[in-house]
C-alpha cells in the first residue's frame, strides 16, 4: 500500500501515456518487520515529453529509502538525479515523518543546471516565455552564488490541515542565478536569487539585476492565500531604472 501511494503521488497513468523513452531499472527490495528498504538505479534513453515535444535527453537516477511503516516514517539515504539539463541530489540525512497525516519534511540538498537547456525546454512548455517575453538566459544556476551548486532545505508540515494553504507553515529556503542574459528587449548582467518561503510568503532577496545601461530592481513577495497566489509589492518602488531604450525594448516592453 506504501509502494502504490508513492507511485500514485508522483506519476499517474494519463501523464505516463505522453512520456517515450527506453527505461532501465534495477530495483533491490529488502523487509525487516515494520521496515521497507529500497535501493534502486535506473535510466531513461531519450526521454520525450511528446505533447511538447521536449527532448530531455538521456536521464539517470540512483535512491536508497527505507519505510517504516509502523512509525509512519520515510528515510530517504540517497536520492540523484542527473540530466543535461538538470542535476539534483538529496544530501542525507533526509526523513518525511507523519506519512500518512501532516508529512512534516526534512530535507536538504543540491542541484544545478545549465539555463540554455532549461529555458529551451520551458519554451516548449511555456511559449509565451520566447514569443512575448523573449527570455533567454546564459550559464548555470549556480552562478554568482558563490559556489558550486545550489543548495536548498525543505522543512516543516507540507499537509496540516488545519492551515489553509496545508503547506503554510512550511519552510523552504535555495539561491539561484545566472550569468547573463535577455528579456523583453533588455540585455541582462549577472544575478542571484534567494528565495525563501516561510508563513506561507515567498519573498527573492531583493536582487538587482544590471540591465541596458540600468538596474532592474526586484522587490515584493507572492503571498500563498486560500483562493490562490497574490503578488504584493509595499509602497513605492522603482522596477526599471536608467534602462537604454531601443526599439526592441519599445515593443516588447513599454508597448503592453
Amino acid at each position: 500500500a506504501y509502494i502504490r501511494r508513492l507511485i500514485a503521488a508522483t506519476l499517474k497513468p494519463d501523464e505516463m501515456k505522453d512520456l517515450a523513452g527506453q527505461l532501465t531499472y534495477n530495483c533491490k527490495l529488502g523487509a525487516d518487520g515494520s521496515n521497507l528498504d529500497i535501493k534502486g538505479q535506473g535510466n531513461i534513453k531519450g526521454l520525450v515529453l511528446e505533447s511538447a515535444r521536449a527532448d530531455w535527453g538521456d536521464v539517470s537516477f540512483v535512491h536508497g529509502i527505507e519505510l517504516d511503516t509502523k512509525a509512519d516514517l520515510l528515510k530517504i539515504s540517497q536520492m540523484q538525479l542527473s540530466s543535461p539539463a538538470l542535476n539534483v541530489k538529496l544530501v542525507p540525512p533526509n526523513t518525511i515523518t507523519d506519512l500518512g497525516g501532516e508529512k512534516v519534511m526534512d530535507i536538504k540538498g543540491e542541484f544545478n543546471g545549465s539555463w540554455p537547456r532549461l529555458i529551451k525546454l520551458a519554451q516548449k512548455f511555456v511559449p509565451a516565455l520566447k514569443k512575448d517575453l523573449a527570455l533567454d538566459l546564459q550559464g548555470e544556476m549556480a552562478a554568482n552564488t558563490g559556489l558550486n551548486t545550489c543548495e536548498f532545505t525543505l522543512t516543516g508540515p507540507a499537509n496540516n490541515p488545519k492551515l489553509n494553504p496545508k503547506f503554510k507553515s512550511m519552510k523552504t529556503q535555495t539561491a539561484f542565478g545566472w550569468e547573463s542574459g535577455e528579456m523583453l528587449g533588455l540585455k541582462l548582467g549577472g544575478a542571484k536569487f534567494v528565495p525563501d518561503m516561510k508563513d506561507g510568503r515567498l519573498t527573492f532577496g531583493k536582487p538587482k539585476i544590471p540591465a541596458s545601461g540600468g538596474m532592474v530592481n526586484i522587490d515584493g513577495s507572492i503571498d500563498f492565500m486560500p483562493d490562490g497566489m497574490v503578488y504584493n509589492l509595499p509602497g513605492r518602488h522603482i522596477l526599471i531604472d536608467n534602462v537604454m531604450i531601443n526599439p526592441e525594448v519599445g515593443e516588447l516592453l513599454l508597448s503592453r
